[in-house]
């Protein structure tokens, strides 16, 4: 999943150089929405590809679902 490779590159160091095809074809994915800023190679899946940053979009989507995945987590408390 493209959003579950932003979270990995959140984790990493940047720059990130990326050559397996799949993770590259996910970077296009995550480039074109708006969410990472990248040096792509020409040919589809081939090459190395650059990850320069993660935009504040990306980043305001790696937020909401921190912040979500904590609401929706099970109280441990007792019901009452």
């Amino acid at each position: 999943m493209p959003l579950e490779f932003l979270r990995e590159i959140e984790t990493g160091t940047l720059p990130r150089q990326v050559t397996e095809t799949g993770d590259i074809d996910l970077l296009r994915l995550l480039s074109a929405a708006g969410m990472v800023e990248a040096d792509l190679p020409d040919v589809e899946g081939s090459g190395t590809a650059t990850v320069r940053r993660i935009t504040g979009l990306g980043r305001a989507w790696l937020a909401a679902c921190r912040s979500s995945a904590a609401t929706s987590a099970p109280s441990s408390g007792p019901l009452a």
